[in-house]
């Protein structure tokens, strides 16, 4: 199931200024540009999808996606994001364990641990990479991380414009394989009191990779001097952000898999 699940692809559907039109066809989805074949992709080589710009979809495609558990996520240019969540009905018997969680104090300590512990693991990761000369312990302090990237930002309305487009391909990969886990995504426990309370769990600990991809769009020489001084998201900055994120997909995925293992260790404390 987890080799399934690793040989699968996310589907940008990115307009690029022309529409794009996508409808369902069987068990595919076929995508329509002007002056282009239409290309159709089956939805067996699918586990996330990704929609910017002016792209229209079929209801029919929708319903592909949930039936086949495949989470899609919709950037707009007024900076927000709108997540459709398939129905896991396999998640039942994980739920029940997942809310006993809440009912051991010893269990929910064990889980902000591995919370903690995977979060500064990735600061210290991520501030060895953009301050190679600087040495940074474990126990790095999340206000000194701060601190750190205060010093690179060009500025906190460019560094979160960009930041939070990676931050939702990061949040729908982590709810795509919590499904695949037949997890509850809305039950976590730092994020106890909202929808996708486990997804912003464990984005938690993958926060600062949202933060080495941005620092790496601005200074990877990537980023044009245009957009700095008129910022606007366009398919440029977008195909920009997912050709790195696609990059570093197999390492994500193989980190994750081990946070999740994690959880389920802990769930497997839950007394009968």
């Amino acid at each position: 199931m987890q080799e399934e699940y690793l040989n699968k692809k996310t589907l940008y559907l990115v307009d690029k200024g022309t529409g794009l039109i996508v409808r369902r066809d069987g068990p595919s989805v076929l995508i329509e540009k002007k002056d282009r074949a239409p290309i159709r992709i089956p939805v067996n080589f699918v586990d996330k999808v990704i929609i910017w710009g002016n792209v229209e979809l079929d209801a029919y495609s929708l319903t592909l996606f949930s039936r086949h558990g495949i989470p899609v996520v919709i950037l707009n240019r007024d900076r927000e994001s709108s997540v459709i969540l398939p129905y896991n009905h396999e998640s039942t018997d994980h739920s029940k364990l997942q809310r006993r969680i809440f009912s051991s104090k010893i269990l929910i300590e064990k889980y902000l641990k591995m919370i903690k512990t995977r979060r500064m693991e990735n600061e210290k990761r991520v501030i060895n990479k953009l301050f190679k000369n600087l040495s940074i312990s474990i126990e790095i302090e999340d206000r000194r991380y701060q601190s750190l990237l205060s010093k690179i930002k060009p500025s906190e309305f460019l560094w979160e414009m960009i930041k939070r487009i990676i931050a939702s391909f990061l949040q729908i990969t982590i709810t795509g394989r919590i499904i695949s886990a037949k997890l509850n995504p809305h039950i976590g426990i730092m994020h106890k009191d909202c929808n996708y309370g486990l997804v912003f769990d464990i984005y938690h600990i993958y926060e600062p990779e949202a933060d080495l991809q941005t620092a790496q769009f601005f200074y990877s020489g990537g980023c044009k001097p245009s957009f700095i001084n008129q910022p606007e998201i366009t398919h440029e900055e977008i195909q920009m952000i997912a050709d790195r994120f696609e990059k570093k997909r197999m390492d994500f995925y193989h980190s994750l898999d081990m946070t999740i293992s994690e959880l389920f260790s802990i769930m497997r404390k839950v007394t009968p």
